[in-house]
């Protein structure tokens, strides 16, 4: 019973709106082995909650429904009511509805809550079940059809009227109609205009940009006293949808110009629409769609970067460009953000180009190894260390010297890749563990280190004597 045949009659209850019942005392004396007829080309059905030759038998667990011809989609595989459909829990993933019998995807031409709306798509073509977009035409309605509605802007739900053997799609002004055969109309929607009112006056570009980012441009021929204003919503025109974004516009008296730049974590799966006029009023309101577009995927390293070499207070690291025929994501890399991080969780981060090269110092290893220069700035990788030019573009090493680390500290670090554009630093590639050397502690010279040093002495000389007896001993025997 109900709007479209969607709830489901109770136990022993059938009829048009379920008012008959069956049992002792009703229409029916018994609701097992009774039959329900329609008009032909329908024919006859056990009850609901029968089956059998002789509508006798009960449902088994899983089946409901006339002539038990329905299947449950409870969760976990459960059981459902043999007449209803309905579960003790929640529905099987996907499905909804009072029985449960809601599909996860409607049947094409369909969509909404209980996928009774119609589409009206392109040659009866299917549309997305929450927002009735019509998904392989990219949102183009069947003719006839318009979505020119705040509450619905995805959705091809107004006819419109149509002209030319219904082969155009009028676009006239609310409550007016068009010519059937011209498709002239007294006056045209906010949105179209030209002598039968074919003509749309907004035009828009969306750009494909990194994950979170979107860029896209709007314009619209406005009318010459230039009063409009443009602005932009996100998935719908609620005024929460309303974007705050970077904008320019420009104006030259007889069209409106606004290009935006917004930053929304799920924006690369929401339509944009920019509008003009009041979206609470269909006077002067009019708007258009830009559908999703795919997004560049971010550069990620595959490999962690190696030590070049190390000393007590840096670290020089090198790792391979980004290489898009080993690595993940897409190109082009304009540079690489190195991470340091010590055991105790601070950290720091420096973007190095993507021609960055080693910094090359004018210390020889010596002195730079000596502690006593520890603290010097001359302090860096040694002049012996490779080096090349490195062009944008090229495969090649690249080298990094990471200064004012402390010795004898462990550090672990990260590469990420940046691509082109807004947001476009990647993942940070395997951590490379390290620790800087540790400056040797020398040994003073105190109390505890003169008894020693007194008593090496001493038998030193008592060997000199020793020595020197024995060889006057041997002379005198001579």
């Amino acid at each position: 019973m109900g709007k479209n045949c969607l709830t489901a009659c109770g136990k022993h209850q059938f009829g048009w709106e379920c008012e008959i019942e069956c049992g002792v005392g009703n229409v029916l004396d018994a609701c097992s082995g009774s039959q329900i007829c329609l008009p032909d080309p329908y024919g006859c059905n056990c009850l609901s909650g029968y089956t059998g030759i002789y509508c006798d038998e009960q449902c088994t667990p899983g089946r409901f429904g006339v002539d038990c011809l329905q299947y449950c989609h409870c969760a976990g595989g459960m059981p459902c009511d043999a007449f209803t459909g309905k579960c003790e829990g929640s529905c099987e993933d996907g499905w909804s509805g009072e029985g449960c019998q809601v599909p996860p995807i409607c049947p094409v031409g369909y969509y909404g809550i209980n996928c009774t709306e119609f589409c009206n798509c392109p040659d009866l073509s299917e549309c997305e079940k929450d927002s009735g977009f019509c998904t392989s035409s990219e949102g183009q309605c069947e003719i006839g059809f318009v979505a020119e509605s705040p509450e619905k802007p995805d959705r091809c739900a107004t006819f419109a009227g149509c002209f030319e053997s219904c082969s155009k799609t009028c676009h006239c002004a609310a409550t007016v109609t068009c010519d059937d055969e011209s498709g002239w109309c007294t006056s045209c929607h906010p949105r179209w205009s030209g002598d039968n009112c074919q003509i749309d006056r907004f035009t828009a570009t969306r750009e494909k940009t990194n994950p979170g980012t979107a860029i896209i441009s709007c314009t619209f021929d406005a009318d010459s006293d230039g009063s409009l204003s443009m602005r932009a919503s996100i998935g719908d025109f609620s005024a929460e949808s309303f974007v705050t974004a970077t904008s320019t516009d420009t104006s030259d008296g007889s069209s409106l110009q606004s290009n935006f730049t917004l930053s929304i974590d799920d924006i690369e799966t929401k339509t944009i629409y920019c509008f003009v006029g009041n979206s609470t009023s269909d006077d002067g309101f009019a708007y258009i769609s830009l559908l999703p577009q795919g997004t560049f995927v971010l550069p990620v390293f595959n490999s962690k970067p190696r030590l070049a070499e190390q000393g007590y207070n840096y670290l020089v690291i090198a790792w391979d460009s980004w290489n898009p025929g080993v690595d993940v994501g897409d190109g082009p890399v304009i540079g690489y953000n190195v991470y340091v991080i010590s055991l105790d969780g601070n950290g720091t981060v420096t973007f190095i180009t993507a021609s960055g090269v080693p910094r090359e110092m004018s210390t020889s290893r010596r002195k730079r190894e000596d502690p006593k220069w520890i603290n010097s700035p001359m302090v860096g990788p040694p002049r012996n260390l490779p080096s090349r030019k490195k062009r944008q573009g090229d495969a090649g090493i690249l080298m990094h010297n990471v200064t004012g680390l402390d010795d004898g500290q462990s550090y672990q670090i990260k590469i990420s890749a940046v691509r082109d554009g807004l947001n476009g630093e990647g993942e940070k590639g395997p951590a490379l563990s390290v620790t800087t050397r540790e400056i040797p502690v020398e040994t003073p010279i105190g109390s505890s280190t003169i008894g020693p040093i007194v008593g090496g002495a001493i038998s030193g000389i008592i060997i000199l004597l020793l020595i020197a007896g024995l060889v006057i001993i041997v002379k005198i025997r001579r």
